[in-house]
């Protein structure tokens, strides 16, 4: 119903309303660590309480943008994810393509403090995501629930999904963040540095 989107210098700032319901996403990098937050507010401006599930997406590449680019499907195939269940959260990792080789490792978890936001699902698979006959437009995923794969997919995706219950006129904030490093240790180390919401102020 109202979209509106403001670029600072530091963060872009979406502002949307839907049916009763006002969303603020803040997207920022950052300046010490290499760590993308999306800082999600909601509230509920109607006098009901309403249950809402927040569904992020992103497809993962993990290798340089002119290899991704020349050969996309075989680069998707190299890629592994497990769910590391302390973090809410999702590690991607290439598989080497020669011996003393390191490529970057990708997490992607949820920062929530709220006892009103629980973890709700994962998803890896771009095929279960978007479902048979689907599109980006109305995936089958969010709707139809989260399949929690996780291994070797043809084509891998982040997805993480919260569910939100909000009472009238309540509003809870939390953030989905997107972490890389040299290794599975290193990216683990630097979600434990975000791992609150007085934290993420801090970051920005």
């Amino acid at each position: 119903e109202q979209y509106n989107v403001t670029y600072h210098q530091h963060m872009v700032e979406i502002h949307r309303r839907d049916n009763g319901i006002g969303c603020r996403t803040e997207i920022f990098v950052a300046p010490f660590d290499d760590v993308e937050i999306r800082r999600v507010t909601i509230v509920n401006e109607t006098n009901k309480p309403r249950v809402i599930e927040v569904t992020s997406y992103s497809e993962i590449v993990l290798a340089p943008a002119l290899d991704d680019e020349r050969h996309p499907a075989f680069s998707k195939l190299s890629v592994e994810s497990t769910f590391m269940s302390a973090h809410n959260g999702l590690v991607f990792a290439r598989r080497p393509r020669s011996p003393g080789q390191s490529d970057p490792v990708m997490l992607h978890c949820v920062v929530a403090e709220d006892e009103n936001i629980g973890f709700h699902g994962y998803e890896t698979d771009r095929g279960a995501f978007v479902g048979r006959n689907g599109n980006m437009r109305r995936p089958a995923g969010p709707i139809e629930g989260l399949t929690g794969t996780t291994g070797w997919t043809l084509d891998p995706v982040a997805s993480l999904q919260v569910r939100v219950r909000l009472g009238p006129r309540e509003t809870c904030q939390f953030a989905f963040l997107t972490i890389a490093g040299a290794s599975r240790a290193n990216v683990i180390e630097t979600a434990g540095r975000y791992a609150t919401l007085s934290s993420l102020d801090w970051a920005m």
